[in-house]
């Protein structure tokens, strides 16, 4: 019979080649509207439909707040604070609505706890507060101290948030809607709980702007890929088909750096560098920049020059993302 740790060692196998296929991919993730001619933006106040009269305001504030602070627009008037000189108009608006705007608190129950007893005269350990009341003691029939049940209010505190957001263009074309509110709960439960029902609310808001954010402007992001098929080499293209292969001849004119990377990567440039194996001088390079429209792009390089610049033997391309090397991939020249 296989004992239970022979069983296991195939499976942490597995997990570890398929770890060890995974990359990090860091971007900058476009919204699907993306306009680089759009620069200037302006958040109006937002409409209100809570009880909370300022909700709209806060909000709004917020959001511009963020935006300026994100770097892909410049916020014009009245998002952004008075210019000294009449503002430029703004090239899009952003309009909004509060649905939700609330704090709730809930007891859920109570506990206790027991300590045993103790020598010396009773003194008390905790104060009165609105989540711990007591501590009520039992006196024992020992003579040799006292002993406590202390009591905890257990209780929930939330802050509630839904908004939705229009930005428009100057002459009402829609570039986003959010269709529905963006919705977000912050919540915190113990006695007593980590945030007050106010401080939850301030969180809810926090998150519901950065996720608009998200939608509206350009944020980093970092993805995972598939390192064995994100980069790879190949000889040809046929039939709607990449030919992959890592072996070339010198009397090759062409070959192709083919990648495949997630839709996410849209308007992301990547530089792509080509050295000997053994060298560190970049022999070959090409920056490229990504459609989500396509599934893989090939990008072409010469065998031909590569080896008549470094030669025979390995050769290795190198895949940068903002800056950064992410992938590597390794090739061989042999003579003609």
């Amino acid at each position: 019979m296989m004992s239970p740790l022979r069983k296991l060692v195939p499976a942490m196998a597995l997990t570890a080649v398929m770890a060890g296929c995974s990359a990090k991919l860091p971007l900058r993730s476009y919204p699907d509207f993306y306009d680089p001619s759009i620069k200037r933006v302006a958040v109006l106040p937002f409409s209100n439909k809570t009880a909370a009269s300022d909700a709209g305001r806060i909000v709004a504030s917020r959001l511009a707040e963020a935006l300026r602070m994100n770097g892909t627009y410049r916020l014009a008037s009245p998002g952004g604070p008075p210019a000294a000189t009449a503002p430029a108009p703004a090239q899009a608006l952003i309009t909004g609505t509060v649905h939700e705007y609330a704090t709730s608190s809930a007891i859920q129950g109570y506990y206790s706890d027991y300590y045993s007893p103790y020598y010396g005269p009773y003194y008390p350990e905790w104060p009165y507060t609105p989540y711990r009341y007591g501590p009520f003691y039992r006196r024992h029939s020992s003579y040799w101290g006292y002993g406590g049940v202390r009591f905890y209010l257990d209780t929930r505190n939330a802050g509630h948030v839904a908004v939705s957001v229009r930005m428009t263009t100057e002459d009402g074309k829609v570039l986003y809607d959010t269709q529905s509110p963006v919705q977000v709960t912050i919540s915190s439960a113990g006695s007593p709980p980590r945030f007050s029902p106010r401080e939850a609310l301030a969180r809810a808001v926090e998150l519901a702007v950065d996720k608009l954010v998200e939608r509206l402007a350009v944020t980093p992001v970092t993805v995972k890929i598939d390192s064995k098929k994100a980069l790879r080499t190949a000889v040809a293209r046929q039939d709607g088909q990449w030919r992959y292969a890592d072996k070339f001849s010198a009397d090759d004119e062409k070959m192709y750096v083919v990648l495949a990377l997630p839709p996410v990567a849209n308007h992301n440039n990547f530089l792509l560098e080509i050295h000997r194996k053994d060298g560190s001088g970049a022999l070959a390079r090409q920056e490229v920049t990504w459609s989500r429209d396509r599934s893989t792009m090939g990008v072409e390089f010469s065998p031909n020059k590569l080896y008549a610049a470094g030669g025979e033997g390995k050769y290795t391309v190198t895949f940068y993302s903002q800056g950064k090397k992410v992938l590597k991939e390794t090739f061989s020249i042999r003579p003609k």
